[in-house]
């Protein structure tokens, strides 16, 4: 598994490191696809892998797709490809890996976990009621239809008014569309705004009994082998809601599944060439670029470069048209609105995959889709893209924004946070380059600002009210990296008046995300814990120098607690909380294994 290649990297002097990455890596100017893609796993780990001699695994080092960095990393007999370090979620803590089994792991079991399927026929039964369903359907319009856009909104109204009416006479089909609706929806939901839809059961437990009716139904209809673009539908439906629930490699991996059904019912062909009707092509553009959207997503939180960028496919953008201006029958589109619609949060990412893949600027070299982390672009040339972009995305969208519109002030925030995010993928310090301590100063602070604002950009879209029934999409965009980041730096200016400021952002961000004071067990959230511990001890010696009192953040105590009754141990070696904790002040943050998070066991990064 990685953790034990970053453990014994992180244990070597940096510039041995970085000679090693540089003497393994192609010196070719283009971009290389790397031997090992097209090489069966057993005969690359004899390929350019490095044995280091000490018990850890081997790895490879070469060429990524887009010239970068890319890894091959073998540990007990498996192996793991990773084309970027920095953009995958932070590690995982150590922990008792003797007494913590799979069920205490925190990520909830999918569809390629065991299902029981006993009760298929009777499945019908587990609907909600008429009115309930009603009341859900009217919910899915407002917090999911407008950050989706998978189908038209009057196409499946009369299939759910069928589930209200009468269950049982549903096809496999339209039952597990169903269920996949009442699932999202519950997500999208407070506890408290759900208790007024559904009475019962509380919605942790709503969201456990709808997922497995999700996917019992999804067996049932063969999900993994269907030619029906209602089962893909309600397939994507049940990915977009376990995307922060299930292990990000599960979701990857179905994915997958997802993009091979699209690929045999024809959907990365564009409609209009294959003779459909004008309404049918323009759905299938609809789930073809959310479907592509979200690969990109789930690609970009485990490392990977997602190969939908270098695919050759032609299905065109959905049109900037409200659902209501398309119907049964219609001969042609009509012409695109020229303000913002109902599909305006759906176009504006879709039309940054499509800046990516359109002929790029001359000054690029061909195919170099991926220019954000390209060795082959400068960085004045990343900076006036990112500019265009930014121009680009307020001619097109920001511009028609209205302050009273919910929809048009997620866009805003939106735009702006990932702009953000693309400074700081441009800026951030590469494995092979240098640790935080040795940037400049002015790239040091100009991250850590950028850091800041994507984080207070993720708490403005959690804490503003008009938007809060888009809260649910937001936290799939939640920057760990410079979550990450901030928290370092906090360490390394523990002494400095920022510091405070620094604390009262991440005590912020901790009591919001749902996850990070939500999901104790999970390997990512323990290592995050972890790191906020450690980042205040090393405040608090400081502070106990000074006069004045200065309360701990909540945060912090909140850590502490878990940290001590879920994974820690005094009693075990490497495991108390009052360690050395000097690592941090020389913490690089590219050598973060951002993967392990996703092995089966935990890693420890900061022992």
């Amino acid at each position: 598994m990685l953790r034990e290649l970053l453990m014994a990297e992180y244990r070597r002097d940096p510039d041995q490191v970085t000679q090693s990455a540089l003497s393994n890596s192609t010196t070719s100017t283009e971009p290389l696809v790397p031997d090992v893609l097209s090489t069966p796993c057993k005969s690359a780990k004899s390929q350019n892998i490095k044995d280091l001699r000490d018990g850890s695994p081997r790895t490879a080092i070469v060429r990524s797709l887009n010239g970068e960095q890319a890894r091959l990393v073998e540990h007990d007999e498996q192996t793991t490809y990773i084309d970027s370090w920095s953009e995958a979620k932070p590690p995982a803590a150590k922990s008792l890996e003797s007494s913590v089994g799979p069920a205490y792991r925190g990520f909830c079991n999918t569809l390629l976990d065991a299902v029981n399927t006993e009760d298929v026929d009777t499945l019908y039964l587990r609907h909600p009621s008429a009115q309930e369903i009603d009341k859900l359907w009217d919910r899915y319009l407002i917090s999911v239809h407008p950050m989706t856009k998978l189908f038209f909104d009057w196409e499946k109204e009369p299939l759910l008014k069928r589930a209200a009416e009468n269950p049982q006479a549903l096809s496999k089909a339209e039952q597990a569309f169903s269920f996949a609706v009442y699932f999202i929806t519950i997500l999208s939901l407070s506890d408290k705004e759900c208790d007024g839809i559904i009475s019962g059961p509380r919605r942790l437990l709503l969201l456990d009994a709808f997922q497995a009716a999700v996917e019992a139904s999804l067996l049932a209809v063969e999900y993994f082998a269907t030619s029906d673009l209602l089962v893909l539908q309600a397939f994507l439906l049940y990915l977009l809601a376990i995307r922060n629930r299930a292990r990000p490699a599960t979701c990857f991996s179905l994915m997958g599944i997802a993009v091979r059904v699209a690929q045999r019912i024809g959907l990365h062909r564009d409609g209009s060439l294959l003779g459909l009707s004008v309404v049918q092509a323009e759905e299938r553009r609809r789930v073809w670029w959310q479907m592509q959207h979200m690969e990109i997503m789930i690609s970009q939180v485990l490392g990977c470069l997602s190969m939908t960028l270098y695919a050759g496919w032609d299905t065109k953008l959905p049109a900037n048209l409200d659902d209501n201006d398309i119907h049964p029958g219609l001969e042609a589109l009509p012409s695109e609105r020229s303000d913002l619609t109902s599909i305006s949060h759906c176009l504006w990412r879709y039309q940054v995959l499509y800046q990516q893949r359109k002929p790029r600027h001359p000054d690029l070299p061909p195919k170099d889709f991926a220019w954000l982390t390209s060795s082959h672009v400068s960085m004045a040339q990343k900076d006036a893209f990112i500019e265009q972009t930014e121009r680009t995305m307020g001619e097109m969208f920001v511009q028609h924004c209205k302050l009273l519109n919910p929809l048009h002030v997620s866009i805003q925030i939106g735009i702006g946070a990932f702009i953000l995010a693309m400074k700081r993928v441009v800026h951030q310090p590469g494995v092979a380059n240098t640790k935080i301590l040795e940037l400049p100063e002015r790239e040091r602070e100009e991250f850590l600002k950028n850091s800041i604002q994507s984080l207070e950009y993720y708490i403005l879209g959690q804490t503003t009210q008009s938007v809060a029934q888009f809260r649910w999409h937001n936290e799939s965009y939640f920057q760990w990296p410079a979550f990450v980041y901030v928290i370092i730096e906090a360490s390394h200016r523990a002494t400095t008046s920022e510091a405070s400021s620094l604390w009262t952002l991440i005590d912020k961000v901790c009591s919001i995300h749902p996850k990070l004071t939500g999901a104790p067990e999970r390997p990512d959230i323990i290592a995050i814990g972890r790191l906020i511990v450690r980042a205040w001890h090393k405040r608090q010696q400081y502070l106990q120098m000074l006069p004045q009192q200065i309360e701990k953040p909540w945060c912090v105590t909140k850590m502490e607690r878990e940290l001590k009754f879920s994974v820690y141990n005094s009693e075990v070696p490497g495991t108390d909380l009052s360690e050395d904790t000097d690592n941090l002040i020389n913490f690089d943050f590219d050598m973060i294994d951002w993967s392990a998070c996703e092995q089966d066991g935990y890693a420890q990064v900061l022992d």
